[in-house]
């Protein structure tokens, strides 16, 4: 387990198969890739071992109990207290205002596919809360030109592509 924080550059702890792989930090989501780290990020990478990868974010947004108007938004990995890494696994730990979390990330199998499973416990009264995977796609070696990005949803996840550039390489998320 990663208590934090260390003060030293960020931990990383690196999950992957053959085909499909994800860096992830004691404070973030990293990033991910398929086939090659560095020729087929679907997500960008710094590759400056003094800062953190944020193309991945899982957000916790919090509503005041008497003003669903006004809320805060909290990054789940970048808040935890610690964090706990294992041989296939990586897992976020923390508490916020009221509630405590798991965020357990896994690669499933052999396939393309990184699972976010997220437990919430609350030890209050009933709270109201939205929960957002944020994703800046990066598609290729280099960060992706700036632009407006279709989401289309398949039958096994969501297509990203470039809207204006149509030869542009494409994500599919599932």
């Amino acid at each position: 387990a990663v208590k934090k924080p260390h003060g030293k550059a960020p931990f990383a702890h690196i999950l992957a198969n053959r085909n499909f792989g994800t860096v992830l930090t004691e404070n973030s989501l990293g990033f991910t890739f398929a086939r090659n780290a560095g020729m087929r990020k679907l997500t960008p990478h710094t590759a400056d071992g003094f800062r953190e990868d944020i193309g991945e974010r899982l957000i916790l947004r919090k509503y005041d109990a008497s003003d669903r108007d006004q809320f805060c938004d909290y990054d789940l990995c970048a808040s935890a207290a610690w964090a706990d890494f294992g041989f296939g696994y990586a897992c976020y730990y923390g508490w916020l205002d009221g509630l405590s979390y798991e965020v357990r990330v896994e690669l499933v199998g052999l396939h393309d596919l990184k699972r976010i499973s997220v437990a919430l416990s609350c030890s209050g009264g009933e709270i109201s809360v939205r929960l957002a995977y944020t994703v800046l796609p990066c598609l290729g070696a280099m960060p992706s030109p700036a632009g407006f990005y279709c989401y289309q949803k398949e039958e096994n996840g969501v297509r990203i592509r470039h809207a204006e550039r149509q030869n542009f390489a494409a994500a599919v998320f599932t």
